[in-house]
């Protein structure tokens, strides 16, 4: 039975993809000790309301869960369960950075291939030496001319189909195709990127010792709502 509860909890997701971090698999075929039985119970964090971010991360990437407080292995083990419940919940799945990652990316394609529409059409109407260094700036593989209008028309051509690729990944994105979910085993860096994005977007100063769990996962999920949003609107505007 013992052995079945322990093989039940190693599932637990949590973070991005806690399933590929947990700290359960270090507490794995770890008898209880007798003493265990007489510990006096007494857990700091049952609740991702109460726990700081910088705690949760600690206990994550380095496997501690004797940062939960002072209890049995088990009550530990427990206790880490409910958190990592609470916490997939709380931001929205456990596909999150999944889809954060991708609305970004989305975002950067769109202002891209504005950019570059609007660069081709110049190029177009009136080819010039400025406009036509400026395709081999957005890091299309073109080959190497000098410039002339029989040139610009030839690298034009071949840029075009870089950009047919781009529109054509921006309409996959956006059409709903799931993600896989990330494989490799979530690092603070990870964290980091993910507070240094919210930072730039909300404007407020995000300290992982005192912003809890809970309010993380707020911000993780009122980013995403928002950059859906942008993007719906980009999409109508595009429409007009």
């Amino acid at each position: 039975m013992q052995n079945k509860k322990q093989s039940r909890l190693e599932n637990i997701i949590a973070s991005f993809s806690i399933s590929k971090m947990n700290p359960l698999r270090l507490w794995k075929n770890k008898k209880q000790k007798t003493k265990d039985s007489k510990k006096v119970s007494s857990l700091r964090y049952l609740h991702i309301k109460d726990m700081p971010l910088g705690v949760f991360i600690e206990v994550l990437c380095d496997n501690n869960l004797t940062l939960l407080g002072e209890a049995t292995t088990e009550e530990l083990i427990a206790a880490w369960q409910s958190i990592t419940e609470q916490y997939n919940e709380a931001i929205g799945g456990t596909d999150a950075l999944a889809k954060m990652q991708k609305v970004i990316k989305i975002l950067l394609l769109k202002s891209k291939i504005n950019r570059a529409q609007i660069l081709i059409k110049s190029l177009n109407m009136l080819p010039t030496q400025y406009g036509f260094k400026e395709l081999y700036s957005f890091g299309y593989l073109l080959p190497t001319m000098p410039f002339s209008d029989e040139n610009a028309a030839r690298i034009v051509k071949i840029f075009e189909g870089h950009l047919k690729r781009d529109i054509m990944e921006v309409a996959i994105m956006a059409s709903g195709v799931k993600y896989d979910e990330p494989t490799e085993k979530p690092k603070r860096a990870d964290f980091i990127k993910t507070i240094v994005t919210l930072v730039d977007h909300f404007k407020v100063k995000i300290d992982i010792d005192t912003i809890t769990v809970e309010m993380y996962c707020a911000y993780v999920v009122r980013f995403n709502m928002d950059m859906e949003k942008l993007i719906e609107m980009n999409e109508k505007n595009k429409m007009k």
